[in-house]
């Protein structure tokens, strides 16, 4: 499951098992959720990955699960799964999605890997993967992209007989 509520961009993308989806309507977000984004330029929350950041306006960004917003998160998950289900009167739990779509959200769920990899790179620490394995998350994305441009309609049954590319973190030992 991921969530990022990204005031500048003015997107809410929320991952729920197969369910992905983008939402442009913050103020009925606020207004179901109780949620108060004062200040927050953008937050992400993924507990899969023990990934939780927010970005702000006045400050400097913090990633600790134990941040104000990151707690409000938590504490209103039933909340933020139900404006969901209400917004769009689907049950999460059982949700068709379009390959494109999963193809959308594996390369999000990649991008943390390729943006930390660099910066631990660039700015001289231990970096958390080795080259050979950021080599391999690169492969991953770079063929993630080629199924999705490869003219397979991917909102009909038709890319079935087409295997979507692998998670890296089946065979890459950091992502276990």
């Amino acid at each position: 499951m991921f969530l990022t509520i990204d005031i500048l961009n003015n997107e809410l993308v929320f991952r729920y098992g197969d369910f992905i989806h983008l939402s442009k309507n913050f103020k009925k977000f606020i207004s179901f959720t109780n949620f108060d984004i004062f200040d927050v330029k953008k937050l992400h929350y993924e507990p899969d990955k023990n990934c939780y950041s927010v970005e702000y306006f006045s400050k400097k960004s913090v990633d600790d699960i134990h941040n104000y917003h990151i707690e409000l998160v938590i504490n209103n998950l039933d909340k933020i799964k139900k404006f969901f289900e209400v917004e769009y009167e689907i049950d999460v739990n059982d949700v068709y999605f379009s390959v494109g779509d999963e193809i959308k959200g594996r390369l999000f769920d990649t991008d943390w890997f390729v943006v930390r990899h660099l910066e631990e790179k660039y700015t001289g620490e231990t970096t958390s993967l080795s080259e050979e394995e950021f080599l391999e998350v690169l492969n991953y994305r770079k063929k993630l992209r080629k199924f999705y441009n490869s003219g397979v309609d991917l909102d009909s049954d038709a890319w079935q007989n087409n295997e979507i590319p692998q998670h890296p973190w089946e065979y890459v030992s950091v992502f276990k």
